[in-house]
């Protein structure tokens, strides 16, 4: 039996996605990551799945690229760097009306 591409349900599925584990069609593959997780790949490193977005620049970010400001937003490293953000690990962050600071 010949598997049926996940996403668009019509061709022959012919790779695996190695981000998500999705069998689907040459179509529906590059570089072998599926269009799907292409779409929501994290776009600073282009590595991993994003887990949210900048609350400066909007970009999609994964675990390794965001830091958390509090309990619900997050900023890039890179924007992170260019506000003087230190960029280290196991600290808190809050937004104040002047910019962001670290405790």
């Amino acid at each position: 039996m010949v598997a049926i591409c996940e996403i668009c349900g019509e061709n022959p599925a012919t790779q695996e996605c190695t981000v998500c584990g999705r069998y689907v069609c040459n179509k529906h593959i590059s570089n072998g990551i599926c269009s799907i997780c292409k779409e929501t790949l994290c776009m600073i490193c282009g590595r991993k799945p994003s887990i949210g977005y900048c609350i400066s620049c909007g970009r999609l970010g994964c675990d390794d690229c965001l830091i958390q400001v509090d309990n619900v937003r997050r900023i890039c490293i890179d924007c992170a760097k260019s506000k003087g953000i230190a960029l280290h690990t196991g600290g808190t962050y809050r937004v104040t009306r002047l910019g962001f600071s670290g405790e």
